[in-house]
């Protein structure tokens, strides 16, 4: 859907986009909540799961407690999808 206007959020910021657009976004350990609006449509609302890199395991293990706290304190232990797809619907006036 073009023209959508959508935030996106977690504990790092908040990104702004209009679809069809693209944004990038910083990586938490916290879910990205996800809000798109447009006129005529149910407003899209979605929370996106981060999930462990699985790189991130392997530092544990060969880098250490170190390299594993750094990689969580600056997000790059984590990861969100590339592409994420929120639903909306066109809304529907009763002619009654």
């Amino acid at each position: 859907m073009v023209g959508a206007f959508c935030e996106l959020s977690n504990d790092d910021g908040a990104w702004m986009v209009t679809t069809l657009g693209t944004v990038s976004v910083d990586r938490s350990s916290q879910n990205l909540q996800i809000i798109c609006k447009k006129e005529g449509m149910t407003d899209g609302i979605f929370s996106v799961e981060s999930k462990t890199k699985n790189m991130a395991w392997g530092n544990i293990l060969f880098g250490g407690i170190i390299g594993a706290g750094v990689d969580v304190g600056n997000g790059a232990a984590f990861d969100y999808p590339s592409l994420i797809v929120i639903k909306m619907e066109k809304i529907t006036r009763s002619t009654d």
